[in-house]
């Protein structure tokens, strides 16, 4: 038998256990890492779709175990629970509000997304995706969006960093043109006498003169 006392209580097929053999957040990250699995705020359990067959062996391979096995109690009536609760989210293509539960159940399957962050002075959760890649996420909670609007394209994330960036130089021309100032002479460059040309068919330079010497 088990002598630890942590466990987490879980509801599958309408039927409640609890999760025990270990700590709890171990066992929570368990939880967490099932398809479907929802925080129920209100009896504080986790819903988890499927079979008592199927979700067991998941997690015996973890080392935990799964005692009980009672008729759940308080099961809400399909269609007779009413949720007005609403989360303001912002994905990279739309603006949304989260709405089909209750704010506390909601609030944890915003935060099991890796990459979201809130932003205190809009009071939205930015999200990082498209809203059509977390359609099916929120809807196996029971979730769905609403009043959803798409951002403006000069908002996006992509223009936004297009944005940033200095416009591109234009290339330099591939034909200077000719100038006649190129080749008229500068003042500040020295003159040089010009080098006498000589050839052989031209009579020698004549002798020196005779040298004067002081008697």
């Amino acid at each position: 038998m088990n002598t630890r006392h942590d466990s987490i209580k879980i509801r599958i097929n309408e039927m409640d256990y609890h999760i025990v053999g270990g700590e709890f957040r171990e066992m929570l990250n368990i939880i967490r890492q099932l398809p479907g699995r929802r925080f129920d705020g209100q009896q504080k359990l986790w819903v988890i779709p499927g079979t008592i067959e199927e979700i067991r062996p998941q997690i015996e391979n973890y080392g935990y175990q799964i005692e009980g096995g009672t008729p759940a109690q308080n099961i809400p009536v399909s269609g007779a629970t009413s949720f007005n609760d609403k989360i303001h989210i912002q994905t990279d293509d739309y603006t949304a509000t989260v709405t089909g539960a209750s704010f506390q159940d909601m609030l944890v399957a915003i935060k099991q997304l890796q990459e979201r962050r809130f932003d205190p002075e809009s009071r939205c959760w930015n999200i990082k995706g498209k809203l059509a890649s977390l359609t099916e996420y929120f809807e196996q909670q029971n979730m769905r969006f609403e009043n959803m609007i798409a951002r403006l394209e000069s908002d996006l994330p992509d223009s936004a960093e297009h944005a940033s960036q200095p416009p591109p130089l234009s290339p330099p021309p591939s034909d200077i043109p000719f100038e006649l100032y190129d080749m008229l002479p500068v003042d500040d460059e020295p003159v040089f006498d010009s080098v006498p040309y000589f050839s052989d068919d031209m009579p020698p330079p004549p002798p020196p003169p005779p040298l004067w010497e002081d008697s």
